[in-house]
């Protein structure tokens, strides 16, 4: 386990109501205060799943070895919660140099990142980026992704810290295509979709076909190998294999269903045709809007689509629920875009200590983005990056 060193004091300020940030780097300590992240995420608007203490309680739990916890937590004068970062420490090397680097927990696996803050206390954002100031010895790169591009963090965070004589660089790494609700006629279209009706009536001709949301972590369990069984063959025909194929990722996927079931945010549904599964999906439902996570379909039945009915009826279930959005998670698959009528974009902030050490990670990220967009570039990326994955995390 990376080891910090030795903890810094608390910062303070004066105008913002003696308000103060400390440094919590024990995973029990943080488990112990739960209750106070969960009641911050009421007073911090609009959220994800990727925000709740059970989602990165459930990730440290299966990934944190290797990393040191590096969570900022911002109270008030009454030691109220106001803010908090989700972060941790990890090294890694850059020009020849270990480098602390850090991080959102959820590295990875969360689709989206960010600070959380009190809607009526903004100021919360800015003491806590005073606290990494103040304590930049602690740290050499700031490397803060899967950022929403609408997020008022990208650009606070980079004036912040060029202010204050560090490098920074905003960077897109992704889209995110949505399916806004809204418009009556649109949302009919969209549930009438020839080649989701063609596909949907094609497996009603074959036999029974059902459609259930599981709604208990008992019963998600009892689908949960033949959903890995699925995921497997299905990107097994890719140039990006199945992250099923190692254990860590199943066990996280056991621990999310765990801690996630009870919090009404998780989804997981499954197709079946005469009561054998054809397709599932695990992702979640909150603040209006339904997020696409982990899809899958038996391969066998592929040429028929059993991808689509799972659309279909997800997106009937969107509907039926009076939901603001359908939002199909960072990723520039085609069939996305067939649907979509709104696209985020998917960013990071980066800030180093080092000024060479910045320009160096920027020509990386060039690189890496022309391999992104030469198809034999990307598919020999993916392999190599397939093979780097598997060495650290599994």
């Amino acid at each position: 386990m990376l080891q910090l060193v030795a903890r810094p004091e608390a910062a303070s300020r004066p105008d913002a109501q003696t308000a103060r940030v400390s440094c919590i780097e024990s995973f029990e300590e943080l488990e112990a205060r739960k209750s106070q992240w969960s009641a911050l995420l009421q007073r911090a608007g609009t959220f994800t799943p990727f925000q709740t203490f059970e989602w990165h309680a459930s990730w440290w739990r299966i990934f944190g070895d290797g990393f040191a916890l590096f969570v900022l937590w911002a109270e008030d004068e009454d030691g109220e919660l106001i803010g908090l970062a989700p972060l941790m420490l990890a090294e890694r090397r850059l020009l020849g140099r270990r480098r602390r680097v850090v991080h959102f927990i959820g590295l990875y696996q969360s689709d989206y990142c960010d600070f959380i803050v009190d809607e009526s206390k903004p100021y919360a954002l800015q003491l806590m980026l005073e606290w990494l100031a103040t304590n930049d010895r602690t740290w050499d790169v700031l490397d803060l992704r899967n950022l929403e591009g609408s997020s008022p963090t990208l650009q606070i965070v980079r004036e912040f810290f060029a202010d204050r004589g560090h490098t920074t660089d905003r960077r897109h790494w992704n889209q995110a295509p949505t399916y806004m609700f809204g418009d009556p006629q649109a949302d009919n279209d969209l549930l009438k979709k020839k080649s989701l009706r063609r596909h949907y009536n094609c497996f009603q001709r074959q036999g029974r076909l059902e459609f259930k949301n599981c709604t208990t972590e008992e019963e998600i369990v009892d689908h949960l190998e033949c959903f890995y069984g699925q995921h497997i063959e299905r990107w097994g025909l890719t140039d990006t294999p199945s992250d099923f194929l190692h254990e860590r990722p199943r066990a996280f996927c056991r621990e999310i269903v765990r801690a996630l079931a009870p919090t009404g945010y998780l989804r997981f549904a499954v197709v079946s045709l005469d009561d054998k599964p054809i397709a599932f999906h695990l992702g979640f439902e909150c603040n209006g809007r339904f997020i696409w996570y982990k899809p899958t379909f038996d391969v066998a039945l592929a040429r028929h689509s059993p991808g689509e009915v799972l659309l279909k009826y997800l997106f009937e279930y969107a509907c039926q629920r009076g939901l603001l959005e359908f939002d199909f998670g960072p990723g520039e698959e085609s069939f996305k875009f067939r649907f979509a009528n709104y696209t985020r974009s998917i960013c990071s902030v980066h800030v180093f200590r080092d000024r060479l050490a910045g320009h160096a990670d920027r020509l990386k990220f060039r690189i890496r983005t022309a391999v992104k967009r030469s198809p034999t570039l990307k598919r020999l990326g993916w392999r190599l990056l397939g093979r780097w994955y598997g060495r650290i995390w599994y």
